[in-house]
């Protein structure tokens, strides 16, 4: 399949995880086929875009990949009962250039670690006859710190590997970037590194793709975020160079989003030039890995809220500028637990009405005659405040997460003592919510009469009239008149 951007696409970012699903996705039985299949990969995406002349392959680092922060996605792991001893096999035995052992690759630490660093310690092997400058951004040549000072508090960093290739030779050398100090373990972060340092290269009219391998959309949501405020602009507010992030799909089909044309038209819409930022947070907080998605609350519903309440679109999110740079972005919590109130509020009723713990109880009970004697499923129960207030640390980390994007060495911010997270004896990443988010008692939940909240609801609810015609009456036998016209 032809990938339908621009043929003047000059810089192109990968992103790649140890699975070998998405772009570079093979049935290799040896590490020499594997290699090979990548290049044939490269070789077809240089033939798509021929002004290319940059591809910058982004691997998953999973010695320091944030995966703490993570505890939406390890939540939603499943354990199984089989124990493997593959991580007692040796690097060779899992994968060298005669062996491929993907059970072991995919299904052990690692495996996933070695898979990871595979390209970068045999780039040279690839048979490129092309005028492009591949770059692998892995943990192969990882910096650790050898502090005696307990517990460490430096930050590894990677240096990745840069191969230069061209169309008589094929590969002629490589070298270390050892100006380059990538702190960051996510490829689809470390991904927009790159992408943020490519502008000084470029000339009018070229333009840069991301590609993310593992489809994860979340990867348009980090675009949205980071080129809204580091992505250089004409005199006219338009961006001077075209942005695709384009997504993997499975039956080698992929999802292809212009970027930099989405926050043209969202900033010409709203004439709010940090739109994207706070597009990217409330996409963020209909769920992703790091913050846990709301049961039946889908992300359009998250977003048409923030979008549709002036107040909440105005006090959610308080961006700091200095010298015409973001320096800073606050999340509101009280605005936030208003946010939640009106999402979790029957359309029926007006949320301005109530307060947050008449809603909460609405949630878990409904206020009429028929419903009051059973309870809603929990999963339906807006949180209680306290709850949201920790949640809303988490918000503020992830917030620092996306600032770090663009700086290759940025410090990472700390979920564990920030956020609302906390690490078990077990090593295993839980959400710590507090005493209020476990309930012993459901009938102690319903401290507000409900006749209280039918009084200061009823004459609130919206009512649609009747139409007569529509609606079958008793006693009135009427044939309708058909609208489809009868051939005669």
């Amino acid at each position: 399949m032809k990938l339908n951007i621009q043929s003047s696409s000059q810089h192109l970012m990968f992103e790649q995880d140890s699975t070998f699903s998405g772009q570079f996705s093979s049935f290799a039985h040896t590490g020499t086929e594997y290699l090979h299949h990548i290049e044939q990969n490269i070789i077809k995406i240089k033939h798509q875009l021929p002004c290319l002349k940059h591809l910058v392959i982004c691997e998953e680092k999973y010695k320091f990949t944030p995966d703490d922060f993570k505890a939406a996605t390890r939540a939603q792991r499943k354990v199984t009962t089989n124990y493997s001893i593959s991580h007692l096999k040796t690097s060779e035995e899992v994968l060298s250039s005669d062996k491929f052992d993907k059970p072991s690759l995919v299904g052990t630490s690692e495996g996933k670690s070695l898979a990871s660093t595979y390209l970068a310690k045999n780039v040279e092997d690839l048979r490129i006859k092309e005028n492009i400058t591949i770059d692998v951004d892995s943990e192969l040549h990882l910096t650790t710190c050898c502090c005696k000072d307990k517990p460490c508090k430096c930050f590894p960093f990677c240096t990745p590997v840069r191969a230069y290739f061209n169309a008589r030779d094929g590969f002629t050398r490589k070298e270390l970037l050892h100006d380059i100090k990538q702190c960051k373990g996510e490829a689809e972060m470390s991904q927009i590194d790159w992408l943020i340092n490519c502008p000084t290269q470029l000339l009018q009219g070229d333009s840069c793709a991301s590609i993310v391998s593992s489809g994860d959309i979340d990867a348009v949501v980090l675009h949205l975020f980071t080129l809204s405020h580091l992505w250089p602009k004409n005199e006219n507010a338009s961006y001077k160079n075209t942005v695709y992030v384009i997504l993997k799909k499975a039956n080698h089909m992929f999802d292809i989003y212009n970027i930099t044309a989405i926050l043209e038209t969202l900033e010409k819409k709203t004439l709010d030039k940090h739109i994207g930022i706070k597009v990217a947070i409330a996409l963020s907080l209909g769920g992703n890995d790091f913050l846990p998605k709301f049961h039946s609350i889908s992300h359009s519903t998250k977003l048409d809220t923030y979008m549709n309440i002036e107040s909440i679109n105005r006090l959610l999110v308080q961006i700091t500028e200095e010298n015409n740079k973001v320096a800073c972005i606050l999340f509101d919590t009280r605005v936030y637990k208003e946010y939640l109130k009106h999402i979790y509020c029957p359309k029926n009723y007006s949320s301005v009405s109530l307060t947050y713990q008449e809603v909460r109880q609405i949630s878990i009970q409904l206020p009429s005659k028929k419903q009051r004697e059973g309870t809603r499923n929990p999963q339906l129960w807006l949180p209680p405040e306290s709850v949201v207030e920790k949640l809303a640390r988490n918000v503020s980390c992830l917030i620092k997460y996306y600032l770090s994007a663009g700086n290759h060495s940025a410090q990472l911010p700390d979920f564990l003592t920030e956020g609302c997270l906390v690490k078990t004896s077990t090593g295993e990443i839980e959400y710590d919510f507090g005493d209020d988010a476990y309930i012993k008692d459901i009938h102690s939940l319903i401290t507000i009469p409900q006749e209280d909240i039918m009084l200061k609801i009823s004459g609130k609810k919206k009512t649609i009239k009747r139409k007569l015609l529509a609606t079958p009456q008793k006693g009135r036998n009427r044939k309708m008149k058909p609208k489809a016209s009868t051939p005669k």
